[in-house]
């Protein structure tokens, strides 16, 4: 199976307020509130809509009218540093699209930053499920912060 991607545009403002609003995904953020829709709107513009963070969206077919099946974010957290974010869409969950979404976004990402980059992702503990997907896609853990959260990196070249 292949994942198709592209970059989050103002179409995508309110699947991914829906997505990020979900019960189960908002259970394993490390701030689970429901988000309103004029914060998320001005998150949205003011962080994807510029590209100070690259978002991209991923599809199972490459009809970008789809549904989608979550995405996958990058934002700069210093020079030549990244923090990942991927959020799988809640019907898509289960089906192994997680590590097909994080290996196209990574790859993906090298079209628009000079390489090599250091990526980073921060996972609850208690989210295994997380953690082995960062750990399969080539993250090694680097330390547990005070707040039971796993940080793992990995080389972009």
């Amino acid at each position: 199976m292949k994942i198709f991607l592209r970059l989050a545009n103002e179409t995508d403002e309110s699947r991914l307020l829906e997505w990020r609003n979900d019960e189960r995904i908002r259970s394993m953020f490390f701030q689970p509130e429901i988000v309103a829709h004029d914060v998320h709107s001005e998150w949205f513009r003011n962080t994807i809509l510029t590209r100070k963070s690259l978002c991209f969206l991923g599809f199972e077919v490459p009809s970008f009218d789809s549904p989608g099946v979550g995405y996958c974010r990058f934002d700069p957290v210093g020079v030549r540093f990244f923090e990942v974010s991927i959020l799988i869409s809640p019907d898509k969950q289960g089906k192994g699209l997680a590590g097909l979404l994080l290996a196209e976004a990574c790859s993906e990402l090298k079209n628009f930053v000079a390489t090599p980059v250091r990526l980073i992702a921060k996972v609850k503990e208690d989210n295994p499920r997380s953690v082995r997907l960062f750990e399969s896609a080539g993250f090694t853990a680097s330390e547990v912060d005070t707040e039971s959260i796993k940080i793992l990196e990995k080389n972009l070249i």
